[in-house]
């Protein structure tokens, strides 16, 4: 299936222009795996669009992330667009980290579905569990965060066991 490799490459150029390293790495390895793959064209997109980002008046920068992604489902030749936006919680502890994973959860469920048009369920029970999928990502994302900072003498207060039982106890949630 032909993705639009341009509007791929204008998410590439605005995360690159907002300094966000790790998504733009993370774009460019996925943009070069598709151009390898034959999945690519040049322009076939239908839509003008427009990808920015503005890190509003408090932060110094940019917490969120967008992802944009156009081409033809191969099954039915139906065009298709897939548009991510993800807050990135400015001001909470790794918010743009949370936002990045998001996306790269989200374009990691999605995108397959519509490369080999396996998608059983309608495209809304799709996008929503895709969206909660990311969800638990960046959950347990954090609670190794947790981990590591009691392992790592963050919260020396806290015993071993302290740490345990509290995962123990989110576990049976």
């Amino acid at each position: 299936m032909p993705v639009d490799m341009s509007l791929f490459l204008q998410n590439i150029d605005m995360t690159f222009s907002n300094q966000q390293e790790q998504q733009t790495r993370f774009l460019l390895d996925y943009a070069i795996n598709l151009a390898r793959s034959g999945s690519c064209s040049p322009s076939l997109f239908p839509l003008d669009v427009s990808l920015g980002l503005h890190r509003g008046r408090i932060r110094e920068e940019n917490e969120d992330s967008v992802l944009a992604i156009g081409g033809t489902r191969p099954e039915t030749q139906e065009v298709f667009g897939l548009f991510v936006v993800c807050d990135g919680m400015g001001g909470h502890a790794h918010g743009q980290e949370a936002a990045y994973l998001a996306i790269q959860t989200m374009l990691a469920s999605v995108f397959p579905l519509l490369m080999d048009g396996t998608a059983s369920s309608p495209w809304e029970s799709v996008l929503a569990e895709s969206i909660q999928v990311a969800n638990r990502a960046i959950h347990l994302r954090n609670q190794s965060r947790e981990q590591q900072a009691a392992v790592s003498g963050h919260h020396r207060d806290r015993s071993p066991s302290f740490w345990r039982d509290r995962l123990y106890r989110q576990c049976r949630r």
